[in-house]
Protein backbone atom coordinates (compact mmCIF):
# COMPACT_ATOMS: atom_id res chain seq x y z
CA UNK A 1 0.00 0.00 0.00
CA UNK A 2 1.33 3.44 -0.86
CA UNK A 3 0.25 6.73 0.65
CA UNK A 4 -0.39 9.62 -1.73
CA UNK A 5 1.06 13.11 -1.31
CA UNK A 6 -2.35 14.39 -0.23
CA UNK A 7 -2.51 11.79 2.55
CA UNK A 8 0.99 12.64 3.74
CA UNK A 9 0.14 16.33 3.79
CA UNK A 10 -3.02 15.46 5.76
CA UNK A 11 -0.88 13.57 8.29
CA UNK A 12 1.58 16.45 8.69
CA UNK A 13 -1.10 19.11 9.04
CA UNK A 14 -3.07 17.14 11.61
CA UNK A 15 0.01 16.36 13.67
CA UNK A 16 0.92 20.04 13.65
CA UNK A 17 -2.64 21.05 14.53
CA UNK A 18 -2.61 18.98 17.70
CA UNK A 19 1.00 19.71 18.62
CA UNK A 20 2.61 16.38 17.79
CA UNK A 21 6.09 16.08 16.32
CA UNK A 22 6.57 13.25 13.86
CA UNK A 23 10.18 13.07 15.03
CA UNK A 24 8.86 11.64 18.33
CA UNK A 25 7.56 8.72 16.24
CA UNK A 26 10.83 8.20 14.34
CA UNK A 27 9.27 9.76 11.24
CA UNK A 28 10.41 12.74 9.14
CA UNK A 29 8.72 16.03 9.93
CA UNK A 30 8.71 17.39 6.38
CA UNK A 31 6.71 16.42 3.32
CA UNK A 32 9.53 15.36 0.94
CA UNK A 33 11.19 13.06 3.48
CA UNK A 34 7.89 11.69 4.74
CA UNK A 35 6.93 10.89 1.15
CA UNK A 36 10.19 8.98 0.68
CA UNK A 37 9.55 6.91 3.78
CA UNK A 38 5.88 6.17 3.09
CA UNK A 39 6.49 4.99 -0.45
CA UNK A 40 8.25 1.87 0.81
CA UNK A 41 6.80 -1.61 0.83
CA UNK A 42 6.78 -1.84 4.64
CA UNK A 43 4.35 1.06 5.18
CA UNK A 44 1.44 -1.26 5.97
CA UNK A 45 3.26 -2.76 8.94
CA UNK A 46 5.08 0.35 10.13
CA UNK A 47 4.55 0.47 13.92
CA UNK A 48 5.54 4.15 14.13
CA UNK A 49 2.86 5.15 11.61
CA UNK A 50 0.25 3.02 13.37
CA UNK A 51 1.11 4.57 16.73
CA UNK A 52 1.03 8.08 15.23
CA UNK A 53 -2.36 7.47 13.58
CA UNK A 54 -3.78 6.14 16.83
CA UNK A 55 -2.66 9.20 18.79
CA UNK A 56 -3.90 11.65 16.16
CA UNK A 57 -7.24 9.83 15.85
CA UNK A 58 -7.83 10.06 19.60
CA UNK A 59 -7.44 13.85 19.62
CA UNK A 60 -10.80 15.53 19.08
CA UNK A 61 -9.18 18.49 17.31
CA UNK A 62 -7.87 16.32 14.48
CA UNK A 63 -9.50 15.54 11.17
CA UNK A 64 -8.61 11.89 11.83
CA UNK A 65 -11.05 11.91 14.76
CA UNK A 66 -13.80 13.47 12.63
CA UNK A 67 -13.16 10.99 9.84
CA UNK A 68 -13.29 8.06 12.28
CA UNK A 69 -16.64 9.29 13.65
CA UNK A 70 -18.06 9.63 10.13
CA UNK A 71 -16.94 6.11 9.26
CA UNK A 72 -18.66 4.75 12.36
CA UNK A 73 -21.84 6.67 11.49
CA UNK A 74 -21.82 5.32 7.93
CA UNK A 75 -21.20 1.80 9.15
CA UNK A 76 -24.07 2.01 11.62
CA UNK A 77 -26.52 3.74 9.25
CA UNK A 78 -25.40 2.99 5.71
CA UNK A 79 -28.61 4.09 4.02
CA UNK A 80 -30.12 6.58 6.43
CA UNK A 81 -27.80 9.30 7.75
CA UNK A 82 -29.04 12.62 8.99
CA UNK A 83 -26.69 15.28 7.61
CA UNK A 84 -26.95 17.12 10.94
CA UNK A 85 -24.94 14.28 12.51
CA UNK A 86 -22.00 15.02 10.25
Amino acid sequence: MKISKAAEDFILKNAERIGISLIDYNLPDNLPNLMKQTKGIAVKNNPELKRLFSVIKQNENSDFCVLARWIELFKGNPYNIDSKLL
